[in-house]
């Protein structure tokens, strides 16, 4: 259980940093 937990925090954390990207490429 703790693993997948892990897991999908992973799954988050790189979501929120491809949102950051393309918010980044369409304000550029």
């Amino acid at each position: 259980q703790p693993n997948r937990e892990r897991k999908l925090m992973f799954v988050i954390v790189l979501v929120c940093v491809l949102i950051v990207f393309l918010i980044t490429c369409l304000l550029c």
